[in-house]
Order: structure tokens, then sequence, then C-alpha cells
């Protein structure tokens, strides 16, 4: 209704201020074809000027908003294809910045153009050049941001018939924005780190003329889970370790019986799929199994067989009752070895400092709820073996 009234406005003063040309120069009256069409209304434009409409909505006549989209670069890059923005899904670390912008996909006088404040982006796999401007107006759209996130943090057996739950939580507003993962619905897990740690979906919301344009969000579901149509951001640490790569499962909810499209999706996982989510993510050819088949010979072999009992300081013991050093070399348990307990899996992370395994040395896992980082024995209770990679064992 707004369009429409400015555009009989413009028409009106456009009239007036070409009255006195048109009538000394002839008097036949004005046809609209659509071939003429846009020509018309940007002369409309122009004369509307001179007549002293407001130059904000002038300059959005002939506007016709379509969708919105949301698309995102790392920054640092030096290639120019891949620093350009675009809908992909980006695995950041946390020395990279996320950069997201808004795309508003428009038709301008009868031609397709996209409005954003990226510098150069690609929307639907194709690299925009000409066609992409800045908002025509100072007064731009109001924007606003969503995180998409499960609404619980465990579900089993997802699919078409038995699907997660999202919601949308408003976040930022504006037409640029650098990302972070810290979660809503789920504990921070890392609330001082700038970024956060781990994965996030994200929707916006442009109004325009009354009239909002949503980029997918929470109702965009695709065989019961989050589809790739929502922007998706993740960010891991970089020590090196392979285990960096399981960071960016966190924020995602434990999948009792989770499948390969939704752990390597970033939607969710069990225990056993979460540890060799970061395995295969550093290059690996595993094959997602269940607890009891990581500790097959073909995936992983055993380094120690742990004692149901501890000394009087909470140190593991082994089989043969002795202390199990926490070390850097082959013969010590160190980060990245698999804990097996029976029926779960966790990885070991960080020791103590007192240079043996014990039960306030940090594991990660998830269990009946979102990744997290807990104390070896407040994971599963007393562990079985210690098992190690074999890939690891072999290039030692």
């Amino acid at each position: 209704m707004v369009l429409k009234n400015t555009i009989a406005s413009l028409i009106f003063a456009g009239s007036l201020a070409l009255a006195g040309s048109t009538v000394a120069q002839s008097q036949k009256p004005i046809s609209f074809s659509p071939q003429s069409c846009k020509s018309t209304l940007e002369t409309l434009v122009k004369s509307g000027i001179t007549a002293g409409l407001q130059h904000d909505s002038l300059l959005t006549v002939g506007v016709i908003p379509q969708k919105a989209h949301i698309v995102s670069h790392i920054t640092g890059g030096n290639d120019v294809v891949t620093t350009c923005a675009d809908q992909k899904p980006k695995y950041a670390t946390i020395d990279n910045a996320v950069e997201m912008y808004v795309v508003v996909e428009a038709l301008q006088f009868g031609k397709k153009v996209y409005f954003t404040d990226a510098p150069c982006i690609n929307v639907k796999g194709k690299r925009k050049r000409d066609i992409v401007k800045p908002w025509p107006s100072e007064e731009k759209p109001e924007v606003k941001w969503f995180k998409v996130e499960a609404l619980e943090n465990e579900y089993r057996y997802v699919s078409k018939r038995n699907p997660i739950t999202y919601k949308e939580t408003q976040w930022q507003n504006g037409w640029k924005t650098s990302a972070d993962v810290h979660p809503t619905s789920f504990e921070d897990k890392f609330p001082i780190e700038p970024t956060g740690f781990g994965v996030m979906r994200y929707k916006v919301v442009v109004d325009i003329n009354e009239t909002e344009l949503e980029s997918p969000g929470s109702e965009s579901i695709k065989h019961g889970a989050i589809s790739t149509k929502v922007h998706q951001v993740s960010f891991r640490p970089n020590t090196g370790s392979w285990v960096d790569y399981l960071f960016e499962l966190f924020n995602t909810p434990y999948i009792w019986g989770s499948n390969t499209s939704q752990i390597d999706g970033l939607i969710g996982s069990d225990c056993a799929d979460f540890a060799t989510y970061g395995w295969r993510r550093a290059g690996h050819k595993n094959p997602y199994t269940w607890s009891y088949g990581l500790r097959k010979k073909q995936h992983t072999e055993r380094i120690v067989k742990i004692s149901f009992d501890v000394d009087d300081q909470e140190r593991l013991l082994d089989s043969q009752k002795k202390l199990i050093p926490y070390g850097t070399d082959e013969k010590t348990v160190t980060e990245g070895d698999i804990i097996f307990f029976p029926r779960h899996i966790a990885v070991l992370y960080k020791d103590n400092g007192n240079g043996y395994l014990d039960c306030s040395d940090l594991v990660l896992h998830t269990l009946f709820h979102e990744p997290t980082i807990v104390p070896l024995c407040e994971a599963f209770g007393m562990p079985d073996e210690v098992l190690r990679w074999k890939e690891l064992l072999r290039s030692k």
C-alpha cells in the first residue's frame, strides 16, 4: 500500500513537473505500455525530485523486494573468491572472525538486484558483481537477527516422524554483524571466549514498507532436522590437535542413534559418534560406529586396562595396580586418547597437572545432553580402558 501510494504521488507530481513541456509540445494522451513502463517510472522519479517529494521515498520507488538471504565470510583470507561473502557453512577457528551480512534480493525497474553492505557476494553459488549495491536510501529497512537452536538437549532416533524442535531467539540488529556461537538454549560452556566454541545457525527478518522478508529459520526442516538452508557458523580452538574439531559439535543435542548426515551436518551425535566426528574431520576415514564398535582393532588399540580401584588421591590404577602416567609419549596416556566405559565413550582432554591419570582429569563427551567438559569420573563412573587411534600408533 505504501509503495502504491508513493507511485501514485509520483505520477501526480511528475505530471505537474512535465505539464508545461507536454502541453507545448503535444496534445497526445500519454500511454503506458509494458515496454515503456521502466523508462516512464524512472522519468517520474526524476521529475518527482524536482517537484519536492521526499528523496528517500523516491530512491526506493521501483524496488520490489523478493527474498532475504544471509551471507558471510571468514576474515583474513587472501583469495578474493574465498573472501567473498557466501551462503556456505563457515568452519572458523578461535583466531578468526566471521562477518555476516543480510542480502535483500529484489527487482528494481524490472532488473534483478541484490542490496547488501557486503563488498562482494556469492548467492546461490554464483558470483554477483554489477547487480550488488547498497540500499538506495539513507534510511535502511530494519533488520533483526535471530539465533536458531534446538529446544531440547536430547533426542532419540531423529527422523521426519520424530523431528527436532528448534527455537529462534532475537540476538542483534543491523545489516551487518559479527558471528558468535554463544548458546541461548543450552548452558554457555565458554562465556569468556569472544566468539564461543561450537555451532550456531542464524535467521534474519527484514522489515520493508511494513512487509517482512525472512531468511530460512526454525521452520526449515529436512528429515527431522534443521536444513542446510539455514545459515551456519562454527568456531573451534586452534591448538593443532584433532581434538579441536570436537568443539564444532558443542551446542548440539545428544542424539541416540545419530546417523552420518546428522553428525557431519552438526545436527547432533551420540557419544561414540562425537569422538569419531573429530577424528574424521582431521582427515581420517573411520566409519561411525557405537561404543563397543570403536573398541575394535580396526579403529583403536588398547593403551591401558584400568582396574576399578583408585589410590588415596583418586589416581587411577592399571590392571597391575600401578599408577598410570599422563604425558606426551606412547608409554603414557595423553590428550586425544579414547576413554572407554562400559557402553560409553569420552575423549581425554587435559591433565590436572599431577602427571597421572586420575578422576579429576578432564574429558570431552556427550551423554543424554549436549557436549561438555567434565572430570573423568563424573562422565560415566569408573572407566574400563584407555584406547588410542591406530593411525596415531603407526605414526610413532
